[in-house]
């Protein structure tokens, strides 16, 4: 997974330089790699100071989400990041942002400007801003501005303004860019060599038995293993240490940006006419969908996720949060003003707080060892038996069935495939997924020796080892002939790589030299002992 967070955010700075999202707020601040080693900014709404320059917490929540939402479309369905994993993607879009930003201040010290009429004719054309008859309406303009973003056309035009220098800015950088003819074909003949393997894989989830181990095996592995039990129990600290976690609907009165006291007073005394309703016996459901202001919620009755207190505090304030956690279920909270508006809440669900100790669920900890273990050698057991079998001189078909083509087959059953054709290019095997490794060792068999003459392991998935059997089954030549009607392309492809290269590498040096702090809360996932971590970024959940 981390890998392909990795891929995911080897993009990111052109999506940001160069438009991925299409209403795009092509936001303008950042924060940089440098002040991940500098002290922290702590102040309210900034994300980090670049060479002294705020960078909106607003604009960075924006651009994780989307990455987050757009990397979860790319995953299996129902499978959740882990911690560890939503860290590093927002350390990579921040680190993106502040690109960005170092971008934007040296087309200030370059000279570079953008005119009026150049922003406005930039903002016209974004799709977001215009109507069915693709029309830019400034409804929907300002609209967005307000209510999504939160701030006012005057300020998203300067910003949209300062993106546009950034991107003048990586345009100048990589004007110098070339790619030279011999590297064009150098190119192609990397594309084009290819191989076809023939593989059996190996999954030890298939080799695992449902018969527990005995008391007398657990306490044994528990007395000599002790150490990888803690090691386990730690990596899975979110199963035995949650926190309390509640439940809640609101129906929500928004505070806008610019409103006067007189225009939050009435929205004060909305809340209450709903709260005294709601004490009557109005619908709760019912209140929420017809006066709620939270767009996300309202039509699920004001229904938000079930959230920890940080993760609500996050999201609607330490007020909100503190409230909705000294609820009963059932129970109806009085009006509790945020930084965002007015709240009427229930709680829907409360969720007590479970700790579970080391010594409650050791046991039950090296039962799951053992299961692993036990299945892990019986894998590596056959993969050594095909092996064997291969090198004494059979073909991998003959010792493990090959599939029927369009067929599954048993799912506990070996199967040898056949890959398809794939490139040196990209570290991807069809069938067996990425793996640089493996791609460099099927390349580099030679060819009177086919097979790998080893167990080739893939890794571990859930506690069970994955191995691969393989051989080259047939190769591919460059078609040289086809060289002259792919150059252009190929050439295109080239060069857009790699004046992103140009602009990464310059941003790489001037990241090192900038001054940079960050908002340690964005990068943290926070750990109190005995409970565990808790991320503090809402987009996260919901």
């Amino acid at each position: 997974m981390l890998e392909e967070i990795r891929k995911q955010s080897q993009s990111t700075l052109i999506i940001i330089l160069f438009g991925f999202i299409i209403f795009v707020f092509v936001f303008s601040f950042g924060a940089g790699s440098r002040g991940f080693r500098e002290g922290g900014c702590g102040r309210t709404g900034v994300a980090a100071l670049v060479n002294g320059e705020p960078v909106s917490e607003t604009i960075f929540s924006f651009y994780y989400s989307q990455h987050l939402n757009s990397l979860r479309r790319r995953l299996e369905s129902g499978k959740a990041l882990k911690p560890d994993e939503k860290l590093q993607l927002r350390q990579e879009v921040l680190q993106s942002l502040v690109d960005q930003a170092i971008l934007r201040q040296a087309a200030y010290r370059s000279g570079l400007y953008v005119t009026d009429e150049e922003r406005n004719d930039s903002i016209r054309n974004m799709p977001a801003f215009q109507d069915e008859k693709k029309r830019f309406s400034f409804k929907l303009y300002s609209l967005f501005v307000q209510r999504y973003l939160q701030t006012t056309t005057d300020v998203f035009e300067e910003l949209q303004r300062e993106e546009m220098l950034a991107r003048r800015m990586a345009e100048v950088i990589q004007d110098t860019t070339r790619v030279l003819d011999d590297e064009i074909e150098a190119a192609y003949r990397l594309r084009e060599t290819k191989v076809d393997i023939e593989y059996v894989k190996i999954s030890a989830a298939k080799f695992a038995t449902d018969t527990p181990a005995s008391d007398e095996q657990v306490a044994q592995f528990v007395k000599e293993h002790l150490e990888e039990v803690k090691a386990e129990y730690e990596a899975r600290s979110e199963t035995y240490h949650k926190p309390k976690q509640v439940q809640v609907a609101h129906v929500f009165f928004e505070k806008r940006q610019g409103y006067d006291e007189e225009q939050i007073q009435e929205k004060r005394e909305q809340a209450e006419i709903s709260y005294d309703d709601l004490k009557k016996g109005a619908d709760f459901a019912a209140q929420a969908k017809e006066y709620s202001e939270d767009d996300a919620t309202r039509e699920k009755g004001g229904e938000l996720p079930l959230l920890t207190r940080e993760l609500l505090a996050a999201r609607w304030g330490t007020a909100v949060a503190e409230a909705a956690f000294a609820l009963e279920e059932g129970a109806l909270s009085p009006v509790i003003e945020s930084e965002k508006g007015f709240h009427v809440l229930k709680a829907l669900k409360v969720v007590p707080a479970e700790d579970h100790p080391l010594e409650e669920v050791q046991n039950d900890i090296a039962r799951t060892l053992l299961r692993h273990s036990d299945a892990n050698q019986k894998a590596r057991a056959e993969a050594e038996r095909i092996l064997a079998a291969v090198k004494a001189g059979k073909k991998l078909a003959e010792v493990v069935p090959a599939a029927e083509e369009g067929k599954e087959g048993a799912p506990d059953r070996l199967v040898s495939r056949r890959s398809g054709f794939f490139s040196r290019m990209m570290p991807f095997v069809p069938g067996v997924g990425m793996n640089d490794d493996l791609v460099r060792q099927a390349f580099d068999l030679p060819r009177d020796k086919p097979f790998y003459e080893a167990v080739f392991t893939l890794g571990t998935v859930d506690g069970f080892d994955e191995y691969l059997l393989f051989g080259v089954a047939e190769r591919k030549d460059p078609d040289m002939a086809a060289f002259a009607e792919a150059k252009p392309a190929l050439a295109k492809q080239m060069l857009m790589m790699r004046r992103y290269q140009q602009v990464a590498t310059w941003s790489e040096i001037q990241r090192s030299r900038a001054r940079v702090e960050i908002n340690q809360a964005l990068l943290t996932i926070h750990e109190q002992k005995g409970k565990r971590a808790v991320e503090p970024i809402p987009m996260d959940d919901f």
